[in-house]
């Protein structure tokens, strides 16, 4: 439904494999959750982007995908 709003579909608290699997076959725009990061403040996550900038995570999944920017008030998100 949002999809045909012109809005975009984040999903956050996503934590599993199955879960980020779900939400890539139905299309979902943006995922964040611990299966990325866990809540990071501002001096946090400005380390976070220094030892990532690679666009990997500790979880060794991609935090931004297709080279586009995340949220940076919140945990990085799944860019799909």
């Amino acid at each position: 439904m949002a999809h045909n709003m012109k809005l975009e579909v984040v999903a956050e608290g996503v934590e599993t494999d199955s879960q980020l699997a779900f939400l890539q076959a139905h299309g979902c725009d943006e995922i964040q959750g611990y299966l990325f990061s866990e809540p990071l403040d501002a001096e946090a996550f400005a380390r976070f982007l220094d030892e990532h900038a690679d666009g990997s995570t500790p979880s060794g999944r991609m935090a931004f995908a297709a080279g586009q920017a995340a949220d940076a008030t919140k945990t990085p998100p799944q860019r799909l």
